[in-house]
């Protein structure tokens, strides 16, 4: 069993805890009011659209099976139980 999504799992995770990072700096560290709210504004905007675009991926690879996929499904038939 293969995991196609353990690349784009990371890539998220990655980028997730980025935009948290942005979050956090600008409205407890950064004192620059200006900056500040410009940090929290885009890490809110990047974190909204990291996470749609995940959920729809996500949604999408499992409602339209690959052609060759076994009907989009990672679970073991009764040929993996001997």
């Amino acid at each position: 069993m293969t995991d196609r999504w353990l690349h784009r799992r990371r890539l998220v995770y990655t980028v997730v805890a980025f935009s948290l990072g942005m979050i956090a700096f600008g409205a407890f560290v950064f004192r620059s009011e200006m900056v500040a709210s410009e940090l929290v504004r885009n890490g809110t905007i990047i974190l909204t659209a990291i996470l749609s675009g995940y959920v729809f991926a996500a949604t999408y690879d499992d409602t339209h099976p690959r052609k060759g996929d076994d009907a989009g499904t990672d679970f073991p038939g009764p040929e993996d139980f001997h």
